[in-house]
């Protein structure tokens, strides 16, 4: 299944959390803010001496689907090209952690496995073109500001995007049920792509073969085969980013 990308770069964002993170991280992607009167004063805090535009507006009508907030923005989005993540990476002389996904179809997923990269200091996530879901108005309403520090990379082919990620010294850590335990490998390499797979099939056998290591979460109460991606995410990231300098926000 292909899935196509917005017609758009513009997205919403709902709630003074999410906005707060694009005013911290990215002010310049947020093209105006929406607030009702009764936030106003919280929203010109928030801006500050920012030249960002603030509409006040009346309280948004209830959606069947889920609460409206009433304070929103229009923000842009923009995907990071691969030629530039590697000259950012090859500038960088810290410990390095990098996150790959292997054709991830469901929209929230992306959104909760940026916020957990986000939340983890994990600047850069890679994705494919073909196959996998793209920045969405779910995903981004799921991320909760993360893709205001996290950035998605857009590659034509992720393998080959991986091989040459090695060449530059980084080490493939893939993620799958049959791995060993993924603590034995953290803090072994100081540069790291995490790969996760997709949510019915998991890494590919293409893919999988061309990691170093495959890596798995397991529990002595383990009762189930397997964990939500975005769920296995947050878990890996919280181990492999304790031992990895995260990119600084530049």
């Amino acid at each position: 299944m292909n899935f196509k990308p917005s017609t758009s770069n513009e997205f919403t964002v709902e709630g003074m959390s999410a906005l707060a993170e694009f005013v911290r991280h990215k002010p310049s992607s947020i093209k105006r803010i929406f607030s009702t009167p009764k936030y106003k004063d919280k929203v010109t805090a928030l801006v500050g001496k920012l030249d960002i535009p603030v509409k006040i507006v009346e309280d948004r009508p209830s959606s069947d689907e889920r609460p409206t907030s009433p304070v929103y923005a229009s923000v842009e989005i923009h995907y990071q090209s691969f030629s530039n993540l590697l000259s950012i990476l090859g500038k960088s002389k810290q410990d390095q952690l990098v996150l790959a996904l292997d054709h991830i179809t469901d929209p929230r997923n992306l959104g909760a496995i940026a916020r957990s990269a986000a939340f983890f200091g994990v600047k850069y996530i890679l994705i494919p073109k073909m196959r996998q879901v793209l920045l969405t108005p779910a995903s981004v309403a799921t991320s909760q500001g993360a893709f205001a520090f996290s950035e998605l990379v857009l590659v034509p082919n992720l393998g080959q995007a991986l091989e040459k990620l090695k060449e530059e010294g980084f080490w493939v850590i893939c993620a799958d049920a049959k791995g060993e335990k993924f603590e034995k490998v953290i803090g072994e390499y100081q540069k790291v792509v995490l790969l996760l797979g997709s949510e019915d099939k998991g890494v590919s056998e293409l893919l999988k073969k061309r990691s170093d290591r495959v890596v798995s979460i397991s529990t002595d109460t383990q009762t189930l085969d397997s964990l939500n991606v975005s769920v296995a995410a947050g878990i890996l990231l919280n181990g492999f980013a304790k031992h990895q300098v995260p990119h600084s926000n530049s």
